[in-house]
Order: structure tokens, then C-alpha cells, then sequence
């Protein structure tokens, strides 16, 4: 098959690295040595998201200790000095827990395909993903009924008000 772009064989390659097939379990001992070689490799980076997420912790209680600093001339060169230096360092840990993260995604999407488990997960992801949006159509729906409510009560109100106001001073 010839193409004549350069274009659509990248599309053509992009969409066969996509390609994602159902895979039967195989209990082989290559297969399981496979699977508890990702288990362990994603364990070790949930380790590492830990300690990352420690230090950026870390880094944003020495961020608001800094900011919150008495006003002296001291403190406002100290400002000058480490806000830089934490804010860059919180823009690496951030960047570096970010690619952590998508790293652990895609070996546990691995794993999840060796034990056949990938469309399971999927599923679920995706009616998680559904549920979550459905319950926050509903709350801002319930939200918006409640302050059209109150809008068309308010003359109601205000009308019992007069009434009672006029019905008293006759009084």
C-alpha cells in the first residue's frame, strides 16, 4: 500500500500503535512472571508518587511560611530569594508527578491486558465517569430550580407581607 503524504502514513501508523485487540488469559509462567514484573514496577511508582507528593507538601508549608512572614527588610529579601527557588521546584515536582502518574496509567493498562481484565476496567472507568457527570447535571438542575423557586416566591412574600402590615394598622 502506497501512500502518497507523508501525513497519512503517520495517521496510518498512529492508528495501528492504537489498535487495541482482546486477548485470551493464558496462565503461561512467562505471562505471570510478566505480570507480577509490572505489579512490582507499578508499586515501585506509587512509591515514588508518595515521596513526591511528601516533598511537594513540604515545599507548599515553606511556600505559606514565606508569604506569611512579618514585613521586615530581611523577610522581604528571603521573599525575593526562595520564592523563585520554590516555585520552580514545585513546577518540577508537579511536571514529575504528572508523568508518574501517566506512567503508572499505562502499566497498569499493560497488566490489565495481560490478566484480561483491560475492557473491565474500562467499563467501569467509563460508568464512573457517567455517574459522576450525571450526579453534577443533577445538583446543578436541583441548584437552579431552587433559585428560580425563590425568585417566583418572593412577590408571594412580599404580597402576605403588605396584607398583614395593612391588616394590622386597621387594627
Amino acid at each position: 500500500m502506497k501512500f502518497k503524504t507523508n501525513k497519512l502514513k503517520q495517521k496510518w501508523l498512529y492508528f495501528k500503535q492504537r489498535h487495541i485487540s482482546i486477548q485470551k488469559f493464558n496462565p503461561d509462567n512467562n505471562q505471570k512472571a510478566t505480570v507480577t514484573d509490572l505489579s512490582h514496577e507499578i508499586d515501585k511508582t506509587d512509591k515514588e508518587i508518595n515521596q513526591i507528593i511528601k516533598e511537594l507538601f513540604q515545599l507548599y508549608q515553606i511556600r505559606i511560611r514565606a508569604i506569611f512572614k512579618s514585613e521586615t527588610w530581611l523577610n522581604k529579601i528571603q521573599k525575593h530569594i526562595y520564592l523563585p527557588v520554590i516555585k520552580e521546584s514545585t513546577s518540577v515536582y508537579t511536571q514529575k508527578l504528572f508523568r508518574l502518574h501517566a506512567r503508572r496509567r499505562i502499566l497498569i493498562n499493560k497488566r490489565d491486558k495481560l490478566t484480561g481484565k483491560f475492557y473491565q476496567r474500562r467499563i467501569q472507568r467509563f460508568l464512573r465517569n457517567l455517574m459522576l457527570i450525571i450526579t453534577t447535571i443533577l445538583t446543578i438542575w436541583i441548584i437552579c430550580i431552587g433559585i428560580i423557586t425563590a425568585i417566583y416566591i418572593i412577590p408571594i412574600l412580599i404580597g402576605i407581607y403588605l396584607f398583614f402590615s395593612l391588616f394590622k394598622n386597621t387594627l
